[in-house]
């Protein structure tokens, strides 16, 4: 499904390129004939209207050029300011990972050391006896019996 939708994408994409490429060609077709028909009305030669047609459709091809360079200096900057910001959203990602795998590791330590909470302080902290001292006390509690 999500090949369909892309492979629809980029056909729709193509699609709309075109069509404003079309408008675009059809702009510096029909605008520059347009500007150069009020000299042929005034009796100017037709290698002068020829050479105001074409000189009118150079100066509109970089005016259309130019907003072409600036759209995509913009869309650039966007796709920049965005990886910017991914990238910063990955490397917090990553400290979250650290932490979280350091925390890990160090429970596991504490697991395997055997630590385990016997009882809550008043401050709210744990007491931690390691195993071999909590024998210690059994024995010498049994003996004491």
């Amino acid at each position: 499904m999500w090949l369909i939708r892309t492979h629809h994408a980029s056909w729709s994409s193509a699609g709309i390129a075109a069509y404003v490429i079309s408008i675009l060609v059809l702009i510096l077709w029909w605008v520059p004939k347009v500007q150069a028909s009020s000299l042929s009305a005034k009796g100017v030669n037709a290698k002068d209207v020829f050479k105001a047609e074409n000189d009118a459709r150079v100066t509109l091809a970089q005016i259309l050029g130019g907003f072409a360079v600036l759209t995509g200096l913009y869309f650039a900057w966007q796709n920049i300011t965005t990886t910017a910001k991914n990238l910063e959203l990955a490397n917090k990602n990553l400290e979250l990972a650290k932490e979280g795998q350091v925390t890990e590791r160090f429970t596991r330590a504490i697991e395997q050391l055997g630590v385990t909470d016997d009882k809550a302080g008043d401050d709210g902290g744990v007491q931690r006896t390691p195993p071999r001292v909590k024998h210690r006390n059994n024995q010498q509690q049994n003996t004491k019996r």
